[in-house]
């Protein structure tokens, strides 16, 4: 378990195909080794940005043109950072490098280690992704903002506690129109997050999972969809994402369970073993998809994802 300073972040497995560069495990699944691009987005050069989001011209706001509006764009002003999370895909992470897993066929690829252009490093307990596709990374003491397809990193401020958990919320929630950064104790205390785009960090404590639960190292939270959390080890729960409060246990996998994502129809565990879960919020029936030959400490996907992508 990852406590402290080292906190917490079944089923046979199905088969995939090895993309290029990739190699097959003796397990049967796929691990694609290092790549220095990482999956590719698409780019605009002018000032209304095409994207696959609606299908609409977007963000007549965004001067950089790089599909993120200005008011939440860490570089406004800066095409190439911080780059944009590719659609049907989660993002992983172990303490030192960004993954990648396709929703569809469940295959992962290594996107690099993470680098620290600015701010002290450390390892990355967990991370984070907006609506926009914009990604952030907490270490024990510090915020960061990386771009998803090189894993460079750079430093917003330094946090007020130590954290393994990190998830957005969906406008409607905290927020009325926007989504809200929450950093998750170890204790499971959830704390609201502002001030980072300027990079004067504020926290403020809204609540928490309640009495005889620990954050096992994540949550997360998409529109429409729903909310849930790893605690205890190994619990996946729901959550309300006003104040976290957990809402009753749903579904047990793995062991030690510090990474927790989703899709439309599923949620995804990543454990500390290497192993990836794939599991029905229906019916909270799990299966192994995937295994990777490190260990998973979080994981991150939007808070909205589009029916079209």
């Amino acid at each position: 378990m990852r406590i402290g300073l080292l906190l917490l972040i079944g089923c046979a497995p199905i088969e995939t195909a090895p993309l290029p560069g990739g190699s097959t495990t003796s397990d049967g699944s796929t691990w694609i080794t290092p790549s220095t691009s990482g999956p590719s987005v698409p780019t605009s050069s002018t000032t209304e940005v095409e994207t696959g989001d609606t299908g609409t011209l977007l963000f007549p706001d965004d001067a950089d043109a790089d599909g993120i509006p200005d008011d939440y764009d860490p570089f406004p002003n800066d095409d190439q950072r911080p780059g944009v999370a590719v659609h049907e895909t989660v993002y992983a992470h172990d303490a030192t490098t960004l993954h990648f897993m396709n929703v569809l066929n469940y295959n992962l690829g290594t996107i690099g280690t993470f680098s620290y252009a600015t701010g002290p490093g450390g390892s990355m307990t967990d991370i984070a992704i907006d609506r926009y596709g914009v990604l952030y990374g907490c270490t024990y003491t510090d915020l960061y903002v990386c771009h998803p397809q090189t894993a460079e990193c750079w430093h917003l401020g330094p946090l007020a506690g130590n954290y393994n958990g990190l998830t957005f919320v969906p406008p409607g929630t905290m927020d009325p129109y926007e989504d809200v950064l929450v950093a998750i104790e170890g204790s499971g205390d959830w704390f609201r997050l502002d001030g980072y785009l300027t990079q004067q960090l504020t926290t403020t404590l809204v609540g928490g999972y309640g009495l005889g639960y620990f954050s096992s190292g994540d949550a997360f939270s998409i529109d429409g969809v729903g909310s849930w959390a790893a605690v205890n080890s190994d619990d996946i729960v729901t959550v309300d994402p006003i104040s976290g409060a957990v809402g009753g246990d749903f579904a047990s996998a793995g062991s030690n369970t510090w990474g927790l994502a989703g899709w439309l129809d599923v949620i995804f565990a990543f454990d500390a073993g290497g192993q990836v879960f794939a599991i029905d919020p229906g019916t909270g029936v799990s299966q192994e998809v995937q295994n990777a030959p490190n260990a998973w400490w979080g994981a991150g996907v939007r808070t909205w994802i589009p029916a079209n992508p």
